[in-house]
């Protein structure tokens, strides 16, 4: 069967989720362990944000 447009919008915005939430749990762990866990927040956020707009971005480009 072939995607819709809805269906191909809502599999890339999951997508993006996954791509920017997965750097938040690594830091999220790498806190824990270390004891420090608002910076590991912060960071695995901020590197999220970033992959997050790379990911956007390049989809606009290509697609």
């Amino acid at each position: 069967m072939s995607e819709g447009p809805t269906e191909g919008r809502s599999a890339g915005t999951l997508r993006i989720a996954v791509i920017a939430g997965f750097p938040v749990v690594v830091a999220f762990l790498i806190g824990l362990l270390g004891g420090n866990l608002r910076s590991g927040l912060v960071i695995g956020a901020g590197i999220g944000l970033g992959l997050a707009f790379a990911v956007v971005i390049y989809g606009r480009l290509v697609g």
